[in-house]
């Protein structure tokens, strides 16, 4: 008898415990703005989320519309989101724009921004400034010559402690990937140029276990004559050993990432005559042979781009960018280690350009995704941090649907409780029959809901008994049932 009620106690204890753990997952759907002058734009790009242990830091750029003079914005917020400090890196004296932001080995952090002096007629610079947790500048060194076009993209540390920059170099017509190795004070060592005749752009590199390098970008020089992914492997001091190019319509290289098996994962977007932008995730050996390729698209829809991808511990990947499949939104993908999606999302803003740079698995099994939107209350594109759970739903209860292939998100269902509105948003390009149902059985609410109308909609619950429901959707291939909450 004791032991049945010891299990039946441990039951209930362990149901309660993941209860109030669900309840406690914050999700985070915020706005920042520098606020520097009315028509400024800001935007989180790139690898610059970090984790800390009593929040979140990350960097924006920040520009003014009307004078085209960028800055770095350091935002820390707590886990909610919510602002801690800033501090801002601008000064009318020079022009910045920040790329990507890196922790150290030394316990600080190093951001990587394209620089140029204001008042000269000279292009942007690499540059990187190395700053403390707190944001204070430790040091910043600039790199290039005066005349020609450099543009950052990234950094990493290497495994001597020291920093390794990709870029562009040229000028508007012509130019290479451009590899800039520095000492751990940010000091330059070497650098070296690769490419043709033609344009080719250094997007993203890792370094290789033989202390080289893998560089990917783009290239018109070699491949189709369009743009085509262009990887170039070098030793370690820069000489290239190798090159490749993958596609065969107009595609870009954007990041590279070393997986745990050894291999790596081009990620980018491609173009097509017919099926339109794609994002794109290439699997390839360490010699640069491709082991999958595959093409992503949301709901049938041409304009999708990827940026940046993580590998989760279980191997399988998740990619973020933009689709177009309504209006301009952000786009998260998860698949397996061979490509196949497991489920993929898009995050619908505005009515104007939503998309995201990059992304951040979280401690709680969230993923945080950082890019920019349309802020109404600005009227300009702003910073956007959304906070997303492991199925990539942005507040609880999204609808989950199972058919022979993938598992797909077919719809958020918020709030819940709800009191007077109940809030739909479609995330598959079909309709569906939407029933709701009390305990007993009784169908109290019934409608059709067409993607091709609106992916919103919204049922005025507030005549409804407090109680519990059941909100069914359903077409000709799926079904699926959620447990919905009234209470007034």
């Amino acid at each position: 008898m004791s032991a049945t009620i010891n299990k039946i106690s441990f039951a209930f204890l362990l149901s309660v415990c993941n209860y109030v753990a669900y309840a406690q997952y914050v999700y985070i759907d915020k706005f920042y703005d520098s606020g520097l002058t009315v028509n400024q734009s800001e935007g989180i790009w790139n690898n610059s989320l970090h984790e800390l242990n009593d929040g979140y830091l990350f960097i924006s750029f920040t520009m003014n519309n009307s004078t085209g003079i960028a800055g770095t914005w350091l935002i820390k917020t707590d886990f909610n989101g919510d602002t801690l400090w800033t501090k801002n890196y601008v000064d009318i004296v020079y022009s910045e724009t920040p790329q990507n932001m890196i922790y150290t080995t030394d316990g600080n952090y190093v951001i990587a921004s394209s620089f140029r002096i204001v008042s000269s007629s000279n292009p942007y610079d690499p540059s990187l400034t190395k700053i403390s947790p707190a944001g204070d500048i430790l040091w910043k060194k600039t790199y290039g010559s005066d005349t020609l076009y450099e543009n950052i993209n990234s950094v990493i540390q290497t495994n001597d402690g020291a920093y390794a920059i990709i870029a562009s170099r040229g000028l508007p017509s012509q130019a290479d990937a451009y590899l800039i190795k520095t000492d751990s004070e940010g000091n330059e060592q070497w650098e070296k140029q690769y490419g043709g005749n033609n344009y080719e752009a250094g997007k993203s590199l890792v370094q290789t276990p033989d202390n080289g390098f893998l560089l990917l970008g783009w290239t018109r020089s070699y491949g189709n004559g369009q743009r085509d992914f262009y990887l170039v492997k070098t030793d370690s001091l820069g000489n290239e050993q190798w090159y490749k190019t993958y596609g065969g319509g107009d595609e870009i290289g954007k990041s590279i990432l070393r997986l745990s098996d050894g291999n790596y994962l081009l990620t980018g977007s491609g173009s097509q005559p017919i099926s339109g932008s794609q994002g794109m995730l290439i699997k390839i050996t360490p010699s640069g042979d491709v082991i999958w390729s595959e093409n992503y698209i949301y709901n049938n829809n041409s304009g999708n781009n990827f940026h940046a991808s993580v590998e989760l511990i279980n191997h399988d990947i998740i990619t973020v960018g933009m689709t177009n499949a309504q209006s301009n939104a952000g786009y998260l993908v998860k698949t397996n280690s061979v490509g196949g999606i497991i489920w993929q999302r898009q995050y619908d803003k505005s009515n104007s350009v939503d998309l995201f740079y990059t992304l951040l698995p979280t401690s709680d099994n969230g993923f945080l995704l950082g890019g920019q939107a349309w802020n109404a209350t600005t009227n300009n594109q702003d910073a956007w941090l959304l906070k997303v759970d492991s199925l990539g739903c942005p507040y609880p209860n999204c609808v989950t649907g199972i058919d022979e292939e993938e598992k797909k998100v077919l719809a958020d269902v918020y709030p819940n409780p709800a009191s007077e509105i109940l809030n739909i948003e479609l995330q598959e390009n079909k309709h569906y029959n939407l029933t709701l149902t009390d305990l007993q059985g009784k169908v109290v609410f019934v409608s059709l809901l067409d993607y091709a109308r609106s992916d919103k909609f919204a049922i005025d619950v507030s005549g409804f008994a407090n109680g519990v429901y059941f909100l069914s959707l359903q077409n000709s291939e799926q079904r699926t049932t959620v447990k919905i909450v009234i209470q007034h």
